[in-house]
């Protein structure tokens, strides 16, 4: 079978590739080693994240991709060992994601007509974690600051000073000049004489900045995409994919790719990659790479091969050429999926008196709905953790 591209991985990227290079007018054929759309991105149901699970820990694998799957997920457990009651009635995304209202991926979804193919909702609130049982809601826009009864009258006006300024073009600004590369937290205390308190709130939850070293100049950009993505599809800035997440959103892409004639091989292993030589062959035309796909008879023949790292060993990954540069740092993420019986609530110490009494929390039907909350972002700045450190947040 010849096509121009064969793309490796139905991830976000990949997608977002194949429904392009397919609009574009190219032959694309997309594979993906698992029989699920999305990648790592994935959204699956309990049984599907069962066996993802347990291929990942498995140690020796014939699959280049498993193998290197292994690789990356270095410890995977469950406590549940049966089924909870309606287990089919959701799915758990594997990369939980908010999505920005205003930004790339969002014009790219509306212009590409990807947005049609899923569901989205808004986040309905976004917190820092105060003590055990406890939150605090944090203010991203002007009504937000004046409503908080946490903040001092002072600390407000220097809060909205700060907002006005990080939502405009501050680039060129004297208060800017010379502290770009600054730390953020640094420059909030001593620009704008922010709290300790209040400058967390703002780094770790409006800037989501990695930790206290983080520069200002990008961690000020972030604020102003979070200050400018409120109120174009409501109150919240972030939206979230309403039935699988990032995954939705990449089976979108992937749709609109097989609209334009683009070809879906999912849940076959890529047996091998070869670069074939035209002159031994003596196939004047033959095209660049020919993929083989174990138990599929059909070899797929094309000019370019765009792919994770995770399908290529080796000898591939050394003579390929990069799209995106590959991160300085490898950082580790921890995960836990959680299913519970009933939604969180979101309790301010000073609001709630009735969270005091622990039979309360134990009866979740008795709690106030107004606390509950569906979708929520919860921030766990490092001074308020008991086992934290002073440099990330979790």
């Amino acid at each position: 079978m010849d096509v121009d591209v064969v793309v490796l991985g139905t991830g976000l990227r990949e997608s977002v590739l194949a429904a392009a290079l397919s609009k574009a007018g190219c032959t694309v054929a997309h594979l993906d080693h698992n029989a699920y759309y999305g990648g790592d991105d994935a959204s699956l149901s309990l049984d599907e994240l069962r066996q993802w699970a347990d291929e990942r820990t498995v140690s020796t694998h014939t699959s280049t991709y498993l193998t290197s799957q292994h690789a990356r997920c270095t410890s995977i457990s469950s406590s549940s060992p049966s089924p909870p009651p309606k287990s089919r009635q959701f799915s758990i995304s594997l990369s939980p994601t908010i999505i920005p209202s205003v930004g790339p991926l969002v014009d790219a979804l509306v212009a590409s007509g990807a947005s049609r193919y899923g569901g989205f909702k808004l986040l309905e609130r976004v917190a820092l974690y105060d003590k055990p049982g406890f939150v605090k809601t944090v203010p991203g826009s002007k009504e937000d600051v004046f409503k908080s009864a946490d903040l001092s009258l002072l600390e407000k006006r220097r809060l909205m000073r700060f907002l006005m300024f990080s939502a405009s073009e501050f680039e060129a600004k004297p208060e800017l000049e010379g502290k770009e590369d600054a730390p953020f937290l640094e420059f909030l205390r001593q620009t704008f004489s922010l709290n300790e308190s209040t400058s967390e709130a703002v780094a770790y939850a409006l800037a989501f900045c990695a930790c206290a070293a983080d520069p200002t100049l990008p961690a000020l950009q972030r604020i102003r995409t979070y200050l400018r993505s409120a109120g174009r599809y409501g109150a919240s800035p972030f939206l979230i994919g309403h039935y699988g997440g990032v995954g939705e959103v990449a089976q979108g892409f992937c749709r609109i790719s097989a609209v334009q004639g683009g070809i879906y091989i999912l849940g076959r292993e890529v047996s091998s990659i070869d670069r074939p030589d035209a002159a031994a062959s003596g196939e004047s035309s033959s095209r660049q790479f020919s993929v083989s796909l174990k138990n599929f008879e059909e070899q797929l023949h094309c000019d370019l091969l765009v792919s994770t790292d995770d399908y290529l060993d080796t000898g591939l990954l050394s003579r390929a050429t990069r799209i995106a540069e590959a991160e300085a740092e490898t950082q580790s993420t921890a995960r836990c999926m959680a299913i519970i019986d009933h939604r969180i609530a979101f309790r301010n110490e000073r609001d709630s008196a009735t969270a005091a009494n622990p039979a309360d929390a134990e009866n979740p039907q008795e709690e106030d709905r107004s606390d509950q909350v569906d979708t929520a972002l919860l921030i766990f700045p490092p001074s308020r953790t008991i086992f934290g450190c002073s440099q990330e947040p979790l």
